[in-house]
């Protein structure tokens, strides 16, 4: 349960419903839903706003989790990450506060699935790696399913919820994902932190998606893709595009 006001009021709960009113207003765009679209939007942005105009802590350079400022989490802030308009200045500044200010109210296993897309988001996920430490304490306790919160506090042994990791294994930590509704593209973006290589295929409508990338030197990547026919796409490594065809191609980003 999230921490309330005395009139109920929760930034937590509030930035969550922005968040899947943004989600539905691309939803209906991606349908062509224009007017449903633009209306999602417009009440996503004026609660945002009013987040910000009452729980704007500006000593602190965060969100608190609600409007009297008592109490601050990795919950709201990485909502507030996750629904930030484009160009919106000092995110990378409270995205580094997210992940290392010692006194946030953490993410547990499940919620952590947001905090990282949105330090990922923000221009951290070259350190995604380091944050799987607590799945591989999982161990630890004899478990080999994930719990809720983490052992040995767990209410369940099999959660779900907590198992996000194999999700951005692919997502992250190789990079691929839809670069268009429908995955009509693909956008490879890997993060490998500090990961000698990385390896795996992911399945598409089209055909499995196969990326083996190997670090080649400081700063150097050698990628090998292949991607089903009738699919194309774009990779990325280091601020450098390589565009993607359809078929098997290998090449090399030398270090700058």
């Amino acid at each position: 349960m999230p921490p309330l006001d005395a009139h109920g009021t929760s930034a937590i709960l509030d930035l969550q419903h922005v968040y899947s009113l943004q989600q539905a207003a691309e939803l209906f765009a991606a349908f062509g839903w224009t007017s449903d679209a633009s209306a999602c939007l417009e009440r996503a942005t004026r609660i945002r706003d009013h987040i910000v105009a009452t729980c704007w802590n500006e000593s602190r350079g965060l969100i608190a989790d609600t409007p009297d400022q008592q109490t601050f989490s990795q919950h709201a802030n990485s909502y507030f990450l996750l629904t930030a308009a484009k160009g919106e200045t000092k995110l990378t500044e409270l995205a580094t506060l997210v992940r290392d200010a010692p006194d946030l109210t953490p993410a547990t296993f499940y919620f952590s699935f947001y905090t990282h897309q949105a330090l990922v988001q923000a221009g951290l996920g070259d350190d995604y790696p380091k944050w799987l430490a607590p799945w591989r304490k999982v161990l630890d306790f004899g478990l080999t399913t994930v719990p809720d919160p983490p052992a040995p506090d767990a209410r369940s042994d099999s959660h779900t919820w907590g198992s996000h990791p194999i999700l951005g294994m692919l997502t992250t930590i190789l990079g691929v994902t839809p670069a268009e509704p429908g995955f009509k593209s693909v956008r490879i973006a890997p993060h490998l932190g500090d990961l000698p290589f990385a390896r795996s295929r992911i399945p598409h409508p089209l055909g499995d998606i196969h990326v083996d990338l190997q670090r080649a030197g400081h700063g150097g990547l050698i990628a090998t893709v292949e991607l089903p026919p009738g699919l194309t796409g774009s990779f990325h490594w280091q601020n450098r595009e390589h565009l993607l065809s359809s078929g098997l191609q290998r090449f090399t980003f030398e270090h700058e």
